[in-house]
């Protein structure tokens, strides 16, 4: 319990008392589970209730959510919710409203997906680390800059993520299709980071996985995802996920874990 404790407070989302003892972390742990379970269908409510335009039940469902965010001392999720439910009392545009509530259900779905692979970490059966998965960083001769591979099936989102992070840092390269990767990692230099779509036709990000693993590379995966399921989350963690990113991405977070999955694996290694 206490290194589930210790993963827990790593997370940035949450800010939890320095201590709780056994029957406290037992309840907070039922509380999350329940939040993350909830969270998919909760998620598509809010965003059918704004809508349909009924803003009293969404101010409601709001404040039910904020009840809980405030028992999981989900304090930034929790400032966020208390200024949306400001936000609905005011003439402010449908629009921006509606902007400002995608990014909050990606928020919630972000924090969901960090809780969950803390459950993972403290777990003997699944490492999201997977160290043992993870090749040398390969090296780039023409430059010191690590390669990101990113494999999606539209063009629109490769090209967001290549103007996230192409530049002086990271080199950047897009491939549309789970066929298309395999044919690059045997051909090509191995990248030191993987940006993989779940949702992909023919082949999905699962199953490209699998093929990764199976053909011997070994690559930290960072995984593209809408949903925050318990099944979606853990059959990625199995197959190797370092970490995810949930569409629709912002520069920051995108940035954010390609570093950090960088630095757990140089920290790991050295």
């Amino acid at each position: 319990m206490d290194v589930y404790l210790e993963n827990l407070k790593k997370i940035n989302g949450l800010s939890l008392p320095d201590f709780m003892d056994g029957n406290q972390l037992r309840n907070y742990q039922n509380e999350l589970d329940d939040f993350i379970n909830r969270l998919p269908d909760l998620s598509n409510e809010l965003l059918k209730v704004f809508v349909s335009g009924d803003m009293y039940l969404l101010n409601r469902k709001l404040e039910n959510l904020a009840a809980v965010l405030k028992n999981l001392y989900a304090n930034q999720a929790l400032a966020k919710c208390s200024q949306l439910i400001e936000l609905l009392k005011t003439d402010k545009e449908k629009d921006e409203l509606d902007i400002i509530l995608g990014k909050f259900v990606v928020e919630l779905t972000t924090l969901s997906i960090d809780i969950q692979l803390a459950q993972y970490k403290q777990s003997d059966n699944i490492q999201t680390n997977n160290i043992q998965t993870r090749s040398r960083i390969s090296e780039d001769s023409d430059s010191d800059r690590k390669h990101i591979l990113a494999i999606d099936d539209t063009s629109i989102m490769l090209n967001t993520l290549k103007a996230m992070i192409d530049g002086e840092k990271y080199k950047f390269s897009g491939i549309t299709s789970g066929k298309a990767a395999l044919l690059y990692l045997d051909t090509h230099n191995p990248p030191d980071l993987i940006i993989l779509d779940i949702n992909m036709p023919v082949m999905d990000g699962h199953e490209l996985a699998s093929y990764i693993k199976t053909k011997g590379h070994k690559i930290p995966i960072v995984y593209l995802t809408s949903s925050a399921t318990k099944e979606n989350i853990k059959k990625a963690v199995q197959l190797g996920a370092s970490d995810f990113l949930v569409k629709p991405v912002n520069k920051e977070l995108v940035l954010d874990r390609i570093e950090r999955c960088l630095s757990d694996y140089q920290n790991s290694s050295s």
